[in-house]
């Protein structure tokens, strides 16, 4: 089985825990990696919001040193999750994309310089449509993950590159978080990866692999057989599924997927060849 996942909080915790990547904390972790017959991990540095914006950007700026340290996969991919590290600044887009930053998690709640996450209804600000701009310039793919529904509408009336990097179905579980059947639609029609989330909030109540099933067939079922992704949130999320211990019980979920009726090239695609193809097209990452 190969793997492509397009969420964790693993760099922030190795950083935080002053841990190597070869260790038996994390849910993302060298063992986990080993077992899959391919491998890209991406690893988004997280702006806590009980920060100040300098705060966040001192933490972000100590990661990309600490991994420097670390024998990370050869397709580890880096993110920001939160663009509030930002702080009006537009010089610090560059900077990320020096470090090497694929992907920007525009928000991630409450209000910031960039905009409204899923639970304000604020759309972006005018910042924040420069920040859009920007990625699209810097060749950062812009993620709405976390964003309101304004900002995303808002968003998907650009021609910006857009993914949902770890979002579930609303429809399924209505939450803020999740996305509303509309905009899976208009993901599908501009070809924007979408990520199946572990996050068990977002989920459903005491939620399990078969609870994870659910939300992948409904998002199959409005044809995103070419964009669904995994997405899985592993070393960020409090609560998951039942089955899920860390990333080696993918190979779990990938078995209730089979018997879900998912069949094995469908599965092939999620799990590996959506985000992978999309990466080949607009990222020189891999």
């Amino acid at each position: 089985m190969k793997l492509f996942d397009l969420h964790c909080d693993t760099l922030l915790t190795l950083y935080k825990k002053n841990l190597p990547f070869d260790n038996n904390e994390t849910q993302v972790n060298a063992r986990t990696a080993a077992l899959f017959e391919d491998y890209a991990q991406v690893f988004a540095i997280w702006s806590d919001p009980a920060l100040s914006p300098d705060e966040q950007w001192r933490v972000y700026r100590e990661c990309v040193e600490y991994k420097k340290r670390l024998s990370l996969p050869e397709k580890a991919i880096l993110a920001v999750e939160g663009g509030s590290l930002l702080d009006e600044k537009p010089e610090r887009l560059q900077i990320l994309k020096d470090d090497g930053v694929s992907i920007l998690t525009l928000v991630w709640g409450g209000e910031c310089c960039v905009g409204g996450a899923h639970d304000t209804k604020k759309g972006f600000t005018p910042f924040g449509r420069e920040v859009l701009k920007e990625c699209a310039r810097l060749g950062i793919l812009a993620d709405l993950s976390h964003a309101s529904d304004r900002m995303t509408d808002e968003a998907l009336e650009t021609d910006a590159p857009l993914l949902f990097s770890h979002s579930n179905s609303r429809a399924v579980r209505n939450h803020t978080r999740n996305l509303t059947d509309k905009h899976f639609l208009a993901a599908v029609r501009r070809g924007a990866p979408v990520g199946v989330s572990m996050c068990a909030d977002h989920l459903g109540e005491e939620p399990t692999f078969e609870t994870v099933c659910r939300h992948v067939l409904h998002f199959l079922e409005l044809g995103g057989e070419d964009i669904l992704c995994m997405g899985c949130d592993l070393d960020g999320i409090r609560r998951g599924p039942r089955e899920l211990v860390d990333q080696s019980s993918l190979l779990l979920l990938e078995e209730a997927l089979d018997n879900a009726g998912v069949g094995e090239a469908l599965r092939q695609k999620i799990f590996w060849d959506n985000a992978s193809a999309f990466f080949r097209t607009r990222q020189s990452v891999l």
